[in-house]
Order: C-alpha cells, then structure tokens, then sequence
C-alpha cells in the first residue's frame, strides 16, 4: 500500500501534473497508484518533495487516531495545518525542532511549579 494519490489530491494536483513537476513518467504514477507497480526510494523521494511531504509520508499507513481523541479538528487546528502544508521540507523541520521545544519548556516549567 503506498499513499501516493492521497498526498497528491491533496496538493491538488492531477498525475499529469505530478508527471511533469517530479519527472516521473504519467504511465510510473498511474501505475504506483493502482499498486500495479512499486517505486524505489529515489521515486518516492522525488515525488515527496512535489507533495511537501517525506518519503515515509508516502510508504506508511495512515495514522489511526490516539484513544479518547476527536478526529474532528478545530477551525484553529485546520488552520494550523493548513499553514503546515504550505511549508517546504527545510520549513516543515524547522517547525518540528521549533514544536518539540516549546513541548519540553511546557513540560518543565509544570515540573518546577509543582
């Protein structure tokens, strides 16, 4: 299972256009996206970088929600999401280290107040 067609009507783009902006062929993605064809890392790493997303990002499940979670976003989330998507790889690693350090100075500073 790949998720190449996912991540690409989500950046709103037809195969064709994928094909031209990537440089993999039309017949390649038609056929990784119907699974009659698998595609090598150097594929998928192309593909990604078009579809603002990782390599990973394309070969792995969808991520089943976390229990006692809503699956349902606020307008806030979308928005937030909707601005991640924007961001090219270098951004989107950017914000992660920027993320991950704002949730560990959150969970010290409840260490030192408690």
């Amino acid at each position: 299972m790949n998720r190449l067609k996912e991540f690409r009507e989500k950046e709103g783009l037809t195969q064709l256009q994928l094909a031209e902006i990537s440089g993999v062929s039309l017949r390649s993605i038609s056929r990784i996206e119907s699974e009659d064809a698998n595609f090598t890392r150097k594929t998928g790493e192309k593909l990604a970088e078009v579809l603002n997303c990782a390599y990973a990002d394309l070969i792995a499940a969808p991520t089943p929600p976390l229990e006692g979670t809503s699956t349902i976003l606020s307008a806030e989330e979308e928005d937030l999401i909707e601005l991640f998507r924007g961001l090219d790889k270098k951004g989107k690693e950017e914000l992660a280290g920027y993320l991950s350090y704002q949730k560990y100075r959150a969970k010290t500073s409840k260490k030192s107040a408690g």
